[in-house]
C-alpha cells in the first residue's frame, strides 16, 4: 500500500508540474499576443503604405508598441526589424500590416523529464478598407482615403 500511493504522489507532482510549464506557454503566448494586437492596430492607423516610403511611419509606430509600450521580457523577431524584438511585414499592396513576435519559454519542472525549451509566437494582421461589396459602411477609413475619395464624405448641408 505504501509503495501505491509513493508512486501515485510521484505521478501527482509529474502532473504538477507539466501543467505548470503548460500555464508558463499559454501566459507566455497571451502577453505575446496583446504586444502584437497593440502594434498592429496602432501601425494601422497609419495605412496604407503603397511604397517602401510609405511604411516607415506604420513601421515605426509598430516597433513602437511592440517593444517600448507593451514588451514582453525576451521576446525576438526573427527578421531585423524592430531592434531584433519583432517582426513587421506588409501585404496586399500596403494595405495590410502583419506584426510577429517570439520567446523562449524554458520550463521549470519539465527539465527534470528532459523537455526542452519551447519558442512560442504570436502574430497579429491589421488591413485598412471596407469588408467589401457586401460592407454598407467601412469600419475604418483613414485620413488619406477620406482626401483622395469624396465620395466617403458628403458633408451634410
Amino acid at each position: 500500500m505504501i509503495i501505491f500511493v509513493a508512486l501515485a504522489i510521484a505521478v501527482l507532482i509529474g502532473f504538477a508540474g507539466v501543467s505548470t510549464d503548460t500555464g508558463m506557454i499559454w501566459i507566455t503566448r497571451a502577453r505575446l499576443q496583446n504586444s502584437v494586437d497593440a502594434a498592429a492596430l496602432a501601425a494601422a492607423q497609419e495605412l496604407p503604405a503603397p511604397d517602401a516610403a510609405g511604411e516607415v511611419a506604420p513601421r515605426d509606430v509598430a516597433c513602437e508598441y511592440a517593444t517600448e509600450h507593451n514588451a514582453v521580457t525576451g521576446m525576438f523577431g526573427e527578421t531585423s526589424t524592430c531592434s531584433d524584438e519583432a517582426d513587421v511585414t506588409f501585404e496586399d499592396g500596403g494595405n495590410t500590416i502583419r506584426v510577429k513576435a517570439y520567446r523562449t519559454v524554458q520550463p521549470i519542472f519539465g527539465q527534470v523529464l528532459g523537455f526542452e525549451p519551447t519558442v512560442v509566437w504570436a502574430q497579429a494582421k491589421a488591413t485598412v478598407g471596407s469588408l467589401g461589396a457586401a460592407c454598407l459602411f467601412p469600419f475604418f477609413i483613414t485620413e488619406q482615403v477620406l482626401a483622395a475619395n469624396s465620395e466617403f464624405y458628403a458633408p451634410v448641408t
